[in-house]
């Protein structure tokens, strides 16, 4: 049985792919990047940590295979990645702020600080 969906999916790969098809392979193999990015920079850290790029990833990953499923017209789909994108957005969003309240923190500019007790934005821990 294992040999014949090989078969199958190989015949598929071989230039019978439809447009969605090709979509949807082309936005997973984008979401799985993600983890080989979040691997290989934990392991230059030595401990556990997202980097931006997986964020990033997981946007861009998901937004293809949003399309894959609406061009389907595949409700558990469309939700599955319309809801993931709100949680990669949101992330981006924090990273971003954390990074212009260092800034500005940087340049003097108190009023854009962090309280000092509140938890970092990111996964990079405090000096």
């Amino acid at each position: 049985m294992a040999e014949n969906l090989l078969r199958h999916y190989v015949s598929q790969l071989r230039g019978n792919l439809s447009f969605w098809e090709l979509i949807g392979f082309v936005g997973q193999a984008i979401f799985c990047t993600r983890f080989l990015v979040q691997w290989i920079a934990s392991e230059k850290k030595k401990r556990s940590i997202i980097p931006d790029a997986f964020w990033y990833l997981s946007l861009v990953g998901s937004t293809i295979l949003l399309v894959y499923g609406l061009g389907l017209k595949r409700p558990s789909l469309i939700l599955a990645y319309l809801f993931n994108n709100i949680v990669y957005l949101r992330n981006l969003v924090l990273i971003y702020r954390h990074r212009r309240q260092e800034a500005a923190a940087a340049a003097g500019d108190t009023t854009s600080r962090a309280a000092p007790d509140a938890p970092p934005a990111g996964n990079e821990p405090r000096a």
